[in-house]
């Protein structure tokens, strides 16, 4: 079809770790549970996201970086079909 979803998740968290004594969590720390067999089973957020393609941007100044290589792939992958 010619189109490439890509969603760009922003997370500053590493580097407010950093700067800040205040708890911060990353995009990385979330957990979904799903229960197999009545146990329950831990996985992380991203590990079952429905978009296959996303881009976890920790600095903003990669952006134009990130965006550039996602094309790339896209550009890959539309020529290889």
């Amino acid at each position: 079809q010619g189109v490439l979803p890509v969603l760009i998740l922003l997370d500053y968290s590493s580097q407010q770790k950093q700067a800040s004594s205040v708890p911060v969590h990353s995009i990385l720390d979330v957990k979904t549970v799903t229960y197999e067999n009545g146990k329950p089973k831990f996985s992380s957020f991203l590990d079952n996201y429905p978009l296959p393609y996303y881009i976890l941007l920790r600095d903003m100044h990669a952006l134009p970086s990130y965006l550039g290589d996602a094309l790339r792939q896209w550009f890959e992958l539309v020529t290889n079909s």
